[in-house]
């Protein structure tokens, strides 16, 4: 029974064409402040120059995403971010075209004015009656709806806040 097995080697057909994609994983949060107002910033490069964004940004390998999420604010708004401990991420993901995005989004709050650097233009707290919905990035649309920031029908607005 000296004998070597041999075991059949798998390929991946289309090996050629997905070694050159990657999956990219990213951290972001949801921001709120003492007045429940969320922090959006607004984007200063592609994709989506213009658009408004959560806060957040690539996970670097032997990173953990919590220390990544608080950086990225960090680097992004000058703010020091509180996550909630309690609140485990959601997971959103995104495949469009040969993009395939993994996004961890936690939740926390930090007080004080952001100062928009690295990639944004601009960054700032709205309140839920005052976000751009016309102007958010697309990937930022179903985190916002998933956590009720953003209501599906735009007559839902007519209300008071």
């Amino acid at each position: 029974m000296d004998e070597e097995i041999k075991r059949p080697q798998l390929k991946n057909l289309n090996e050629e064409e997905s070694s050159s994609k990657k999956i990219r994983l990213g951290a972001a949060t949801l921001i709120t402040d003492s007045k429940h107002r969320l922090l959006l910033g607004r984007r200063g490069k592609e994709p989506n120059y213009g658009k408004w964004v959560i806060p957040g940004g690539g996970v670097k390998f032997g990173e953990k995403y919590k220390d990544a999420a608080k950086r990225e604010v960090l680097e992004e708004t000058g703010l020091q971010v509180e996550l909630w401990d309690l609140v485990r991420p959601s997971v959103h993901e995104i495949i469009v075209g040969d993009e395939h995005r993994v996004i961890l989004v936690s939740v926390g709050t930090a007080e004080g004015q952001p100062k928009a650097s690295s990639d944004l233009l601009e960054a700032r707290f709205f309140a839920i009656n005052e976000i751009p919905v016309d102007d958010l990035s697309p990937a930022v649309l179903p985190i916002l709806r998933a956590y009720g920031w953003i209501l599906s029908d735009p007559d839902d607005y007519d209300c008071e806040f």
